[in-house]
């Protein structure tokens, strides 16, 4: 049996933001500067809705990327494995595919993409962890995420709560080519801690906002260049030591991080 009903669509669920950029990092960063061509849903013809179980199609100049949650925290991203023209089936419902009857969805076609950023929720609820995949247009976006079991659109800027990775300039740990303010092999730390992870983030934000510094090449701002363990903990006022011994961080301008993240106790 095809999985959702749909011919040839065989998913593979990812879990959190380190298992989506080694699976499809790379590729999804292959997308910027291509443009929306077209955008399918799965239409309930019945109550003249989007079915929000299946897959969200987004073909950017014949490359399509597809876009589904499932469960709490389960995302799938494949590529050209769907006919959109081809029949979609669910039990009990009559749907098909649908280009043209969200307007939203519909306005963002022939638009070009600019940026394409992973969302990370780091709200205390159960959805902590989850990955939105965000496309980034001159003068909007689309965000597909996680909606309880099912697929949700938004149009508008993101939750504050979300931790933007941006896939432009190779600013997810994992991605090789990453450059910022001139350094070579500048990469957002990987950690596996929550709490360390969550540390960090808040203690490189206060680092962040100490303003101007002329540190090497870099300049301008603190935020653009790498810094240690012993600058953040500094800024913190929590020792390095709880955690290991003080080793490089490198801090990138292109993760922006949520309006408010607390240190653990």
């Amino acid at each position: 049996m095809d999985a959702f009903r749909i011919e040839d669509y065989q998913p593979q669920w990812l879990n959190g933001l380190s298992a989506v950029v080694a699976s499809q990092g790379q590729r999804l960063r292959t997308l910027i500067g291509r443009s929306l061509t077209r955008a399918w849903l799965v239409w309930d013809v019945r109550d003249d809705e989007w079915f929000a179980d299946g897959p969200v199609l987004l073909d950017f100049d014949g490359e399509q990327v597809e876009v589904n949650h499932y469960k709490l925290d389960d995302l799938a991203i494949t590529w050209n494995t769907i006919d959109p023209h081809g029949p979609a089936r669910w039990p009990g419902f009559d749907v098909r595919w649908r280009h043209e009857a969200h307007p939203e969805l519909w306005s963002l076609q022939g638009q070009v993409l600019r940026d394409l950023e992973l969302l990370e929720w780091t709200g205390s609820d159960l959805a902590r962890g989850t990955v939105a995949v965000s496309f980034v247009f001159s003068e909007a976006r689309l965000t597909v995420f996680n909606a309880l079991d099912e697929n949700g659109l938004d149009f508008g800027p993101p939750d504050p709560r979300y931790w933007r990775h941006s896939l432009r300039c190779g600013a997810v740990a994992g991605l090789p080519g990453c450059r910022v303010a001139g350094l070579p092999g500048c990469r957002v730390l990987v950690a596996h801690e929550v709490g360390w992870v969550d540390f960090l983030r808040g203690a490189v934000a206060k680092v962040a906002n100490l303003g101007p510094t002329g540190h090497g090449r870099a300049g301008a701002v603190l935020h653009r260049f790498a810094v240690s363990r012993d600058i953040a903990s500094a800024a913190s006022g929590t020792s390095p030591q709880r955690n290991g011994p003080a080793s490089k961080i490198r801090w990138n301008p292109c993760v922006r991080h949520p309006s408010t993240i607390r240190a653990p106790a």
